[in-house]
């Protein structure tokens, strides 16, 4: 009977662990090929590549008002949500950028220019999945941002929405 009984909770451990793990990836269209910019804009791709550590946690890319006098949240313009193997597609002026995976930091500046494709990766570590430190985010060559693409997959609208955590 004890035997039984045990296949029965592994199998209710598996089950509970599968479906904390939905929705923890994005659901739509797997990368293809980067675009091309157009004339009046830049087009920057965000991205977080495929890892175990944080894994089941999206993190924000916020682009930040530093020239408000609003603190905290109120001082996000906009943001963009990413979830383990995910990118989104921005088109954003020519221009300078304050971004930020965590509002409680400073601000990166960030520069960009029109008719270009720009690549900004987010890097989870340990201590940033802890809520430690927050993820970092850098420039990455188009080369190899085209190839840390691969098998990722676009955050749709409703994905934006859905994030739970």
């Amino acid at each position: 009977m004890s035997y039984f009984k045990n296949k029965i909770n592994i199998f209710i451990l598996l089950g509970i662990s599968i479906l904390s793990m939905s929705g923890c990836s994005a659901t739509g269209m797997k990368f293809q090929e980067i675009k091309h910019p157009n004339k009046n804009d830049a087009l920057v791709y965000f991205y977080r590549p495929d890892a175990f550590v944080g894994g089941g946690m999206s993190f924000n890319v916020m682009h930040i008002d530093t020239n408000s006098t609003a603190t905290g949240l109120d001082s996000v313009i906009e943001y963009w949500k990413l979830r383990n193997n995910s990118y989104t597609e921005v088109y954003l002026k020519p221009g300078k950028y304050a971004l930020s995976t965590n509002w409680m930091y400073e601000a990166e500046e960030f520069s960009f220019n029109a008719n270009k494709v720009y690549c900004i990766k987010m890097n989870v570590t340990f201590t940033s999945s802890t809520f430690s430190k927050h993820p970092s985010l850098v420039f990455v060559n188009p080369t190899v941002c085209k190839e840390e693409l691969k098998g990722t997959q676009m955050m749709t609208k409703e994905d934006q929405e859905n994030v739970m955590y």
